[in-house]
């Protein structure tokens, strides 16, 4: 099993807890119990590392979550699926079943607004 190890840091507390937060209700696990507060040029970061089993995520450039989505064994999308905006505001949700899309499936606006629902089977 490959395990893939990600840093989240951010100067903005409020900012930083809202990204683990989204991880963990992705089903992430985390190291250490607890953050780490490291001072670099009079900024406090502060920063988690997390593990990530048989997953995938993406981020923006500016560190922020761009999507989550877990990996059966055989490589195909299997489970949740989250999809961020630039904002932070979601874009999509869903579920996968061995690389098919699954259930309900919802896409937001970046204004936070309900864009579409769609049941996949």
């Amino acid at each position: 099993m490959n395990k893939k190890i990600h840093t989240i840091q951010s100067s903005n507390k409020k900012e930083f807890d809202e990204q683990v937060n989204q991880l963990l209700k992705c089903g992430c696990e985390l190291i250490d119990n607890g953050y780490e507060i490291v001072k670099k040029n009079k900024k406090v970061i502060y920063s988690q590392i997390i593990i990530l089993i048989n997953c995938e995520v993406g981020f923006y450039e500016n560190g922020k979550l761009s999507y989550f989505k877990n990996k059966n064994e055989n490589g195909k999308d299997e489970g949740p699926f989250f999809s961020w905006y630039k904002n932070g505001q979601k874009k999509w949700e869903g579920t996968y079943n061995d690389g098919e899309m699954n259930g309900l499936w919802n896409w937001w606006h970046n204004n936070g607004i309900m864009k579409n629902q769609r049941f996949y089977k």
